[in-house]
C-alpha cells in the first residue's frame, strides 16, 4: 500500500481578522515516488502561489519543512549546489534564480531567502530539492501540506509515495560534529552533535591514553540522541585521545578527527580567566598590583618549565612515555602566517628552530598559541610538514582526472590526502608492504629522517645530489653506538650526520641516535631547521 509523505511549510504571516483572503498554494506538479532505501531523488517543480489579492510572503526567509514522523530528511549538499528557482518571483527579483539555502533542525527544515515581498500572482518554481532517507514508510497516509504561521494549512496538489522494496540500506552515516571536551568534576566530558541520519543507532567512541595507541576496539557506545558521555576513568594529568563514528547497525561512518585533551587543562584555563583584579575607576590603584601578578604568573610558569629545556633533545627520548602525545590536526594542518613566538617555547632548546619553520609557514601552533614542542608526530602529520617545504602551488591531486587513493589507508575526504597523495607521487613516501600508510601512527626518528632526507634529495641540484649519493654508496658512519651496519636506516642516518643535519646524543656507554624512539615536533623542526632553513 503506497503510503504518502507530509511535507510542511512556514513562513512569517499577519492574517486580517477582518477580510478573508485566500491562502498560496503548493503544487508539486505529477505525484513522487521513492522507493525505500534508495536516494537521494529530487522532487520534480514544487510551484508555490501567491495569493491573487494579498500578499502573503515576505521578505525574509521561506522555511520548508518535513515533519519529524517521516524518516526522510533533505539531502543538504546536493539541494544546496543544484537548487534553482523559475517563476515570476524570480523574474522580478524577489528571489535569487540560486537562492544560498541553509538547512536547520538536522536537515530536516530547508530555508530559502526571500528578497522581496512577493505580489498577488506571483509563482515561485523550486526545482533541483533533493530529498533522502526513505528508510520507513509512514505508517498513516497524510498529504503533503504547508502550514502557514497562522496556523492554517493548504493542503498540496500532489503526493510523495515511499515504495516498500527489498533494497538493504548502504547509506554510509555521517560523522558526529560540534565535538567538544571538558573537564567536569567527575572525569571528562566529551560532547557532540549527532549527524543527521535517520535510521542513527549509536555514536561509538575509541580512545587511547597516556601514548598508548588509538585501537578499533569500541570503548564506549551510545545510543542516538544521548549526545554526550562522561569518561571516568582518568586522572588530573592524563592526556587521553578520542576518535568519534556513527553506525546505523549496518553501516558505519568515517572516523572523526582526533581529539586530544589534557585532563585539568579546561580547569586551569577557568580558573586562570577568574582572576580578575579590581581597579580604583578614579585612582587605578591596583594597576601596578594587577601587572605584578601576571609577572608574578609567568615566572611562576617559566619555573615550572626550567628543568625541561635545559638540553638538546635532538636525541633525547621523551623521559615519560605519558608525556608524549600525538599533534592535533589543526597544529599542523592548515598554513600558519608567520609567528613571533609561541607561549610555551621561550626557555625551550628549540626555540629559534620552531620560529625560523614558523616564519617559512612550514609549522605552527595550536589556537591556543602554543607549540607543544615535546610532543610527538603522526606520519599524517610529518607529511604535512614535508609538504609545507616543497611548496608546490597545487596538489596533483586536485588536477587528477580520477584521483585514486594512494594508500588504501588514506581516505579521500581525510584532512591529509592532497600531503600523502603528491609526497607519493613524487617518490619522497612509500607506505609499508601491504598497501597501507598508517597515517594515525607515531612516526619515529628513523623514519621522520628518511622521508626528510628524501625531500632533501629531490629538492637538491645535480651537484649536491651527487655528493649525496658518494656518501649513501660509502662506509656506514660509526658514530652511534646503536647503529648496525645492516639496519635498513644506516644510510640515510650516515649521510644526515656527514651533512650535519643530525648529531646523536651522549650517554655512558657512548653516543646514541635513538632511531626507534618517536620524534618529537622540538626535534622535527630542528631536522628540518638544519636542512632547509639553515
Amino acid at each position: 500500500m503506497n503510503k504518502f509523505l507530509p511535507f510542511l511549510l512556514s513562513f512569517s504571516l499577519i492574517i486580517s481578522t477582518q477580510t478573508a483572503y485566500a491562502l498560496p498554494t503548493m503544487d508539486s506538479g505529477d505525484d513522487q515516488t521513492f522507493s525505500q532505501n534508495i536516494g537521494p531523488k529530487e522532487v520534480q517543480n514544487i510551484t508555490i502561489t501567491e495569493d491573487a489579492d494579498t500578499t502573503y510572503i515576505k521578505a525574509g526567509v521561506l522555511k520548508i519543512t518535513i515533519p519529524n514522523d517521516i524518516k526522510i530528511i533533505f539531502n543538504a549538499k546536493l539541494t544546496a549546489s543544484e537548487i534553482s528557482v523559475a517563476g515570476t518571483a524570480q523574474s522580478f527579483n524577489r528571489v535569487d534564480i540560486n537562492p544560498l539555502v541553509a538547512f536547520e533542525d538536522k536537515d530536516k527544515t530547508m530555508v530559502i531567502p526571500i528578497l522581496e515581498d512577493f505580489e498577488p500572482g506571483d509563482t515561485m518554481v523550486l526545482r533541483g530539492v533533493y530529498f533522502e532517507g526513505f528508510h520507513e514508510s509512514p505508517s498513516t497516509s497524510t498529504f503533503v501540506y504547508m502550514t502557514l504561521e497562522s496556523g492554517e494549512t493548504v493542503n498540496d496538489l500532489a503526493y510523495i509515495f515511499i515504495q516498500s522494496g527489498s533494497t538493504v540500506d548502504s547509506h554510509t552515516t555521517r560523522i558526529p560534529s560540534d565535538i567538544v571536551i571538558s573537564d567536569v568534576e567527575t572525569g571528562v566530558k566529551v560532547t557532540w552533535t549527532d549527524p543527521t541520519d535517520l535510521d542513527l543507532q549509536y555514536v561509538n567512541i575509541l580512545r587511547g591514553k597516556n601514548g598508548a595507541p588509538v585501537t578499533a576496539e569500541i570503548y564506549e557506545d551510545i545510543k542516538a540522541g544521548v549526545e554526550e558521555y562522561v569518561d571516568t576513568d582518568v586522572v588530573e594529568g592524563d592526556v587521553v585521545e578520542y576518535i568519534l563514528y556513527s553506525t546505523d547497525g549496518r553501516n558505519r561512518s568515517e572516523n572523526s578527527e582526533r581529539m586530544l585533551f589534557t585532563v585539568g587543562s579546561s580547569v586551569e584555563e577557568e580558573a586562570a580567566a577568574e582572576v580578575v583584579v579590581e581597579q580604583d575607576p578614579v585612582s587605578g590603584a591596583d594597576e601596578d598590583s594587577a601587572v605584578e601578578a601576571v609577572e608574578e604568573a609567568a615566572e611562576d610558569e617559566d619555573a615550572e618549565t626550567a628543568d625541561t629545556t635545559e638540553k638538546d633533545p635532538d636525541i633525547e627520548e621523551a623521559e615519560d612515555a605519558t608525556d608524549k602525545t600525538i599533534e592535533e590536526e589543526t597544529s599542523v594542518i592548515e598554513a600558519p602566517k608567520p609567528k613571533e613566538s609561541f607561549s610555551d617555547i621561550e626557555n625551550h632548546w628549540a626555540k629559534d628552530f620552531i620560529l625560523g619553520l614558523a616564519t617559512e609557514s612550514i609549522v605552527s601552533g595550536d589556537p591556543k598559541g602554543t607549540f607543544r614542542p615535546d610532543e610527538g608526530l603522526n606520519r599524517a602529520e610529518a607529511a604535512a610538514m614535508l609538504h609545507r617545504v616543497i611548496k608546490l602551488e597545487e596538489s596533483m591531486a586536485d588536477s587528477s582526472v580520477e584521483m585514486q587513493k594512494p594508500f588504501s589507508d588514506v581516505a579521500l575526504d581525510s584532512w591529509y590526502i592532497n600531503y600523502v597523495f603528491d609526497l607519493k607521487e613524487l617518490g619522497l613516501v612509500k607506505g609499508n608492504p601491504d598497501g597501507t600508510y598508517m597515517p594515525e601512527k607515531s612516526i619515529n626518528r628513523a623514519e621522520f629522517l628518511q622521508i626528510a632526507m628524501n625531500t632533501y634529495k629531490f629538492l637538491a641540484d645535480k651537484e649536491l645530489k651527487d655528493k649525496i649519493v658518494l656518501l649513501e654508496e660509502g662506509g656506514k658512519t660509526g658514530a652511534y653506538i646503536d647503529i648496525e651496519n645492516d639496519a635498513w636506516y644506516a644510510s640515510v642516518v650516515t649521510v644526515a650526520t656527514e651533512l650535519n643535519f643530525v648529531s646523536g646524543s651522549e650517554s655512558p656507554e657512548g653516543k646514541q641516535f635513538k632511531p626507534g624512539a618517536d620524534i618529537t615536533r622540538a626535534e622535527a623542526t630542528k631536522i628540518l631547521f638544519q636542512m632547509f632553513v639553515h
